[in-house]
């Protein structure tokens, strides 16, 4: 029997059909597709001689097999060769002169092929090579070479690349050569049909041609040897069609791009900058280059390792009253000081003009309670000092109020670093401490001695990656001038300032100097008189601790007004800011918008969009310390009332205790609750829709419950478990922190929620709460600290579709580690799909409404949008929302959505009345679809419609009614007398369920509808109906909650 197609698709399938001789076979597929996330790979036994067995091949597909290392030879005439994940191949024996297609990805043994081609690829449009990291990069040069006529080159994640052909194809479209390692350079000229390049993760790449002007797409995302990007088409204005050139995808996130500066790099390597990118050079371009002034120097360590004395020991501005005694600074810092330097002098050498730099010291409070919510801010670009005390290697300290604290190895603290800057090669040294009196000799040959023991201890821990590139410095601040090498340590830091502040942006827009300028006078200051400053941990005037949006922008407007009425004293050339500042609306809201992102990244102030209000926050110490307070790891009531509650709060109940009696106003308190979501601190977690409760819960993650009793019970219960294990080399509880965020904002209360474990189950987000037909528990566990981060999620799932969930869901834990931030967004949507799909049981509440006109956009969807806006939160997790507009699909007839009003799993209707909504043939359907829904299934008005009426559509009287019957008894008569009559009234085509029924017959259906039937919906009764006025909209907002039974409160 003859076959065009093979296909085998798993162990079990028959191979035989490749041992005949068949000259009528065109396609032969082997494997499952590489897309399908729970296929495995299949044995597959030795391949035939394809240019014998099947003459007339043009598609052969291998996927996902072992066994096979050779492809035999291939006849003439194949046009497709693709061959993926086939751990075993070693050898291509053949490529054919007719290919157009040759896919070879992910074959990490692959190193043999054809030596000399013979022959061009005249036809051969796309090549992919990528994860093939044997094959010789001379081989894939030639290829490219012979193939004219490529439109697409994929070989990303082939080390071995280092450069390109001189020329690339004329007709090539797309160049792909994400994480090519040792790639140098590109051709120069590019092509100039190239509107795709793809160069994540290029770390070696240094410089970039001039881009083709069509180039849609451009990819620098961790190149961190790169500098300058080529200049960029100008932006298009209003109204323009799209010139030439408009780059709409650009990624920068941890490349090395000076100009735009790295705040405007995007927070992860999937953030599109491309807009930001050209409003940044459009605005240097408009008001001229200014200064940085600011960097963050961050000191890490555990408790008691010595930041604090080194930070004052460092800072001429600040005496270390303790020393001067001989002492240390008293005790560990609890949270997080800041020590500012405003006159640092930052220099790459001794020689070199030193630059002037507000160096801002931050010093981490080391205890581990801390760490998570340090993360967001060491993220953030600034050098670091890691602080080593040898002693305390090995040792616990003492338990305190009840809480053990760790001491954790050096090597923690730079996984640590290096987990939260992922994209880029943070600047750190390490700092040994407590060594004073080793070290205090004169003896050059003692202390060399003891630098030598430390050096080897150090690289014993660490291991040689760290040694070889983090300096190791020995300084003990006992003494007010600190014992050992001071002057080296300062060195560095000058070195590493200079560095960061290049990397923050060679340039910046003046109006950010000014911004600089101005945030500078607000913050708290060191006091004492003739510079000898004595520190006392100061917090900014009420006035500056935190301000609104609009107040900043005020305040920046003032600032500018004034910079550009003074004279030019600073160097900074003010003069086309002065020119351009007064045209149109400059402090726009995105160019306010990137000023304090800027302001953020380089620690001048807190700003994020989704703080309450959008507030700005100045004084970042006092919204520290006022976060911590919820995790302190003293015997206080707030950690006491967590720990009873299993972690969870409501806003009331930190507006009740800590903060009443902290003299913090309600405006602050929503604040800091937005402040501390936002740092990570605390989550919330959606309720069931049938919940009471009308407060928002939050969770903090550190005071959940211990989580044995859950996992055994799980174990007692499923025996039998299908389980995964997702082993991470950086793992870090924060990810854990984070995972248990998402899972929280989706499953809200019907997850349960331990310090190390998580639980869900079958709900009603998509299956019914009765019939839990599957469960998964997550488990968290970090390996024994002894050498830095690391650990395991192990994952159990039990139930029903066990194949479908296991894969997602690992996937899903895969997207908030290290190394998988290309795929993050696809996992967490492929999880919703699988996981969160909503029940078809939800109560469903139908939007019955007439469309605004044209010409008066909002008069009559003013009430739809309100309400609509407001469920939205609950939309397919409480209540299923049906509003025509986001619920039909292209080519839906609005007729069959109309009559779904009357539908029997319709739970609530809101009618919107109006004067259009009584004289609408659409409307006035789904009106008596609802009225015979009503009678048919027995339904109660007031427990099924919700009236909202616009002032046009009132209908309290008899002449109420009057008015919109005669109206349609005038339509009819229209309708027997073949007159024109308005088309809105009279659809050209009726609903086919209707379409021999008289059309006077169905008004007259309306007018009884109206006069008769709608009674007990437009009496005035105030359980079912309520007239929109706009100020009286949050009322009436939380009357329909109240009537949907969902939750009044959203804080």
């Amino acid at each position: 029997m003859n076959h065009a197609v093979i296909n085998i698709a798993s162990e079990n399938s028959d191979f035989s059909p490749l041992e005949t001789r068949d000259r009528n076979v065109r396609k032969i597929v082997i494997g499952q597709s590489p897309t399908d996330r729970s296929a495995k790979p299949i044995a597959v036994p030795e391949l035939p001689y394809f240019d014998v067995e099947f003459r007339n091949l043009t598609h052969f597909y291998l996927w996902s097999s072992t066994g096979v290392s050779k492809v035999p030879t291939l006849p003439n005439c194949l046009q497709v060769l693709e061959v993926r994940s086939s751990a075993d191949l070693t050898t291509i024996e053949s490529l054919p002169g007719s290919l157009e297609q040759l896919i070879l990805e992910d074959n990490p043994n692959l190193s043999t092929l054809p030596a000399r081609h013979g022959h061009t690829f005249e036809s051969l449009v796309e090549l992919s090579l990528a994860g093939c990291p044997l094959i010789d990069s001379e081989w894939i040069n030639q290829l490219i070479k012979l193939s004219p006529n490529l439109k697409r080159i994929e070989l990303s994640r082939c080390p071995q690349v280092v450069h390109l052909p001189v020329e690339l194809p004329r007709m090539l479209d797309r160049l792909d050569l994400n994480e090519c390692g040792q790639l140098v350079g590109l051709p120069d000229p590019l092509p100039l049909t190239l509107r795709r390049i793809g160069l994540q993760g290029a770390r070696k790449l240094n410089a970039l041609p001039a881009l083709p002007r069509d180039i849609d797409y451009l990819d620098l995302s961790g190149t961190t040897s790169l500098t300058q990007l080529p200049s960029l088409p100008p932006l298009k204005k209003e109204g323009e069609e799209k010139p030439l050139g408009d780059l709409r995808s650009l990624f920068l996130c941890g490349s090395g791009i000076l100009e735009p500066p790295a705040s405007e790099h995007g927070s992860s390597p999937s953030t599109n900058v491309s807009r930001e990118t050209r409003e940044y050079f459009e605005d240097v371009r408009l008001v001229g280059p200014g200064k940085v002034r600011r960097c963050k120097l961050l000191l890490l360590g555990n408790g008691s390792a010595g930041k604090t004395s080194l930070s004052l020991n460092l800072n001429p501005h600040y005496i270390n009253r303790d020393a001067k005694v001989g002492g240390h600074h008293p005790g560990s810092t609890h949270g997080v000081q800041f020590w500012d330097w405003p006159d640092f002098e930052a220099r790459l050498s001794k020689n070199d003009q030193p630059q002037k730099v507000n160096l801002h010291l931050w010093d981490f409070g080391g205890q581990e309670i801390y760490h998570s919510t340090h993360r967001l801010f060491v993220s953030r670009g600034s050098v670091f000092l890691v602080l080593w005390n040898p002693e305390q290697d090995g040792k616990q300290p003492l338990e305190q109020d009840g809480y053990q604290d760790v001491w954790y190895p050096v090597r923690y603290w730079l996984d640590y670093i290096h987990m939260e800057c992922p994209h880029t090669v943070p600047l750190i040294a390490i700092v040994c401490t407590h060594q004073a009196k080793k070290w205090n000799t004169t003896d050059p040959e003692q202390k060399k001695k003891l630098r030598q023991s430390l050096e080897g201890r150090l690289r014993r821990d660490i291991g040689d990656e760290y040694a070889d590139r983090i300096p190791l410095f020995i300084l003990d601040s006992e003494s007010e001038s600190g014992v050992g090498e001071r002057e080296e340590v300062e060195q560095w830091v000058q070195q590493s300032v200079h560095r960061l502040v290049d990397a923050q942006g060679t340039c910046v827009p003046t109006h950010w100097e000014v911004a600089q300028n101005m945030v500078e006078k607000w913050l708290p200051g060191p006091q004492g008189t003739n510079g000898n400053r004595i520190v006392t941990p100061a917090t900014s005037h009420a006035e500056y601790s935190r301000i609104s949006l609009q107040a900043f922008r005020d305040k920046l407007h003032d600032a500018i007004m004034n910079e550009i009425d003074t004279p030019d004293q600073r160097g900074t050339d003010f003069g086309l800011l002065r020119q351009n500042y007064g045209k149109g609306d400059f402090l726009n809201e995105r160019r306010l918008q990137r000023t304090l992102r800027f302001l953020t990244h380089s620690g001048w102030v807190y700003w994020k969009d989704d703080l309450d209000q959008s507030r700005v926050i100045i004084d970042q110490r006092w919204a520290l310390d006022t976060a911590y307070s919820t995790l302190e790891r003293r015997k206080t009531s707030v950690r006491k009332h967590l720990l009873d509650a299993g972690g969870r709060f409501t806003f009331s109940d930190l507006q009740s205790g800590y903060w009443r009696d902290q003299g913090i106003d309600e405006d602050d308190q929503r604040l800091m609750l937005s402040f501390m979501e936002s740092i990570g601190v605390c989550f919330p977690i959606s309720r069931h829709w049938r919940s009471t409760d009308t407060q928002t819960v939050y969770v903090s993650p550190t005071h959940l419950p211990d989580s044995a009793d859950l996992c055994n019970s799980f174990d007692a219960e499923h025996p039998d478990q299908t389980q995964e294990t997702v082993e991470c080399r950086q793992l870090h509880q924060g990810h854990w922190f984070a995972i248990l965020r998402e899972i929280g904002r989706r499953y809200g209360d019907e997850a349960t929620y331990t310090n190390d474990a998580c639980l869900i189950r079958g709900s009603t987000y998509r299956w019914n709460q009765q019939d839990k037909t599957w469960s998964a528990l997550l488990r968290f566990r970090l390996d024994n600290l002894t050498k830095g981060l690391g650990g395991k999620v192990f994952i159990s799932v039990v139930g029903k579709a066990v194949a479908e969930r296991l894969p997602v869901l690992k996937s899903f834990v895969e997207s908030f580690l290290p190394g998988f931030d290309g795929k993050a967004s696809e996992a967490v949507r492929e999880f919703d799909h699988v996981y969160c799909q909503p029940a078809e049981h939800l109560p469903t509440v139908f939007f019955s409404y007439a469309w605004d006109p044209v010409e008066k956009k909002g008069y009559y969807e003013e009430p739809v949008d309100a309400i609509y806006d407001a469920l939205k939160p609950f939309h397919q997790k409480a209540v299923l929302l049906k509003r025509d507009q986001e619920t039909m699909n292209e080519g839906d007839y609005i007729s069959e959505y109309a009559i779904n009003a009357g539908a029997l799993n319709t739970s609530y209707v809101i009618v919107f009345t109006s004067d259009k909504y009584w004289l609408s043939w659409w409307c006035m359907l789904e009106f008596c679809s609802l009225l015979e829904s009503l009678k048919r299934a027995g339904k109660g008005v007031e427990t099924t419609v919700l009236l909202i009426e616009h002032h046009t559509g009132l209908l309290k009287t008899e002449h109420d009614v009057g008015v919109f019957t005669d109206k349609w008894k005038q339509i009819k008569r229209c309708v027997t007398s073949r007159e024109t009559i308005a088309e809105d009234s009279i659809p050209k085509r009726p609903p086919r369920q209707f379409a021999r029924l008289d059309k006077g017959w169905y008004i007259d259906e309306f007018i009884h509808a109206i006069q008769h039937d709608s009674e007990p919906l437009t009496a005035d009764a105030l359980k079912i109906r309520r007239v929109w006025k706009k100020e009286d909209g949050a009322d009436i907002v939380a009357w329909v909650k109240q009537k949907l039974g969902l939750p009044t409160d959203q804080l």
